[in-house]
């Protein structure tokens, strides 16, 4: 018998299902062990199921049939499995076990179905089609790739018989499935039959559509050279808007837009860091999405523009305020007052103004934009910071704080002056003990161990007995 690499033998006992299988050794040998006494079907896997054929099996010198054996008792059993490539000399096929073996076909043993259809999309857009076995289908590869033609059209040849599901994507590899509800979802399966001639499959790709606007002051006149931010709302606030710019007569265009709720925002010069919430109601500040349907236009080509306005300077307010209540050396050495927009959700990209907290415990922040904002006041030690340098500096450098204060107010149509009650903060004190110093800390210092207290909520702060917060964390414990 030739080398079967890569073969497999099992054993099924009747009754019970105790089951056990075993790797080919080189030599074509393999042993099973702990086996209960019973009688067993034996089962056979090799990478060339339909070449290899059963001729004989002999348990402990004597025939069997139908690769049904016993074990009448628990002692050694000898067996010799003879198999052959003649299909003359056969008894039977192997019979491989199918819990573990793949489905298996010889050449030419199916026809090969043709699969065709085409897609309805942009007019000059290519898009990518695969067809994607699902499960073991014979001997099929992983998938089959092609691309549209001109027209749409798109044609598999030489599929084997099987379960598929058909998927295409475009050029942003914005994927949409053959019997999808939408885009992104998965669709229906293709049970495609030997030999069979599929054809007139039809997949929607999502159509992109435009925005266009005017931007104008409350005089009506024309901004140029506006920042418009747009983002979808079911990114939920977690990706960077884009953006567009207004030309030098106030308009903007936005494509590529798939179906879905936009949110648009301008940041006028005279808002500074406070981005402006658009909505084509008119109805500023109040963060309205924007409805993009599939494939249509909004105030491009014939129809009128988004007529969309930002206030000027004379509509902006001042957010001040005074902070009272008594401020010891254990709430902070000094303090550092946070304007942030409260609309936006995401955490990674702050919309904030700060400013220090004066020796008056005043604050004062002016230009402000209406908008809903949160005031928050912190109590901070040891020396101010340089200030941020890009992106990953302002995100995730943690500054040893707490919060004192955090309030909302809404700036609408005049100055706010707040008064902010400081919040008393309890004392936590201690001593850490450490019975069984580990040896690789046997040079270990005080000064290099740090202790964190973590509050259950999202803010914490680090004590550290570092020489550079020794002072600082001395005033917390003490």
């Amino acid at each position: 018998m030739p080398q079967l690499s890569g073969g497999w033998v099992s054993i099924l006992r009747d009754g019970n299902g105790e089951f056990q299988t075993v790797p080919l050794s080189p030599s074509n040998g393999f042993a099973f062990h702990n086996v209960s006494p019973g009688n067993y079907q034996l089962f056979i896997y090799t990478t060339k199921p339909d070449k290899v054929f059963l001729q004989s099996i002999l348990v402990d010198g004597v025939s069997v049939k139908d690769r049904r054996f016993s074990v009448p008792d628990a002692k050694f059993v000898s067996m010799t499995v003879t198999l052959s490539g003649d299909l003359t000399q056969a008894a039977g096929h192997i019979s491989p076990d199918v819990r573990h073996s793949q489905r298996w076909e010889s050449e030419g043993m199916r026809p090969k179905a043709r699969i065709a259809g085409r897609i309805l999309g942009e007019s000059d857009a290519t898009y990518t089609v695969r067809l994607l076995p699902i499960g073991h289908n014979s001997n099929a590869p992983d998938q089959f790739n092609t691309q549209t033609k001109p027209n749409g059209s798109f044609l598999f040849e030489s599929v084997p018989p099987g379960i598929y599901r058909l998927r295409a994507h475009d050029r942003d590899y914005v994927r949409f499935d053959y019997g999808g509800k939408d885009r992104e979802l998965l669709g229906s399966p293709l049970v495609i039959t030997a030999g069979a001639h599929v054809e007139g499959l039809i997949l929607n790709a999502p159509r992109r559509s435009s925005v266009c606007g005017h931007v104008t002051n409350e005089k009506r006149e024309p901004q140029a050279d506006l920042r418009i931010i747009y983002w979808e709302a079911r990114d939920n606030g977690y990706q960077q808007g884009r953006e567009v710019k207004t030309d030098l007569e106030g308009f903007f265009r936005i494509n590529g837009l798939l179906d879905g709720d936009y949110f648009l925002e301008a940041i006028p010069v005279a808002a500074g860091d406070f981005p402006i919430h658009l909505s084509a109601d008119g109805k500023l500040y109040e963060a309205t999405p924007l409805h993009v349907e599939n494939g249509k236009n909004i105030g491009c080509g014939g129809n009128p523009p988004l007529d969309l306005h930002v206030p000027g300077l004379n509509n902006h307010y001042s957010v001040s305020g005074i902070l009272t209540g008594q401020l010891p050396a254990t709430v902070g050495d000094r303090f550092e007052v946070v304007l942030d927009d409260a609309l936006n959700v995401n955490p990674y990209w702050p919309r904030r103004r700060t400013s220090d907290l004066g020796d008056d415990h005043r604050f004062r922040f002016d230009n402000i934009s209406p908008g809903r904002y949160r005031v928050d006041i912190y109590g901070l030690y040891g020396q101010k910071p340089k200030p941020d340098q890009g992106f990953s500096s302002r995100i995730f450098v943690e500054r040893l704080r707490h919060r004192l204060v955090s309030q909302l107010v809404v700036v609408s149509k005049e100055n706010l002056d707040l008064t902010l009650q400081a919040s008393t903060l309890p004392s936590v004190s201690g001593t850490v003990d450490i019975p069984k110093v580990p040896s690789n800390w046997k040079d270990l210092k005080p000064s290099d161990l740090s202790l964190v207290l973590v509050p259950h909520r999202k803010e914490w702060f680090s004590l550290s007995s570092s020489e550079r917060y020794r002072r600082q964390a001395r005033r917390i414990f003490h």
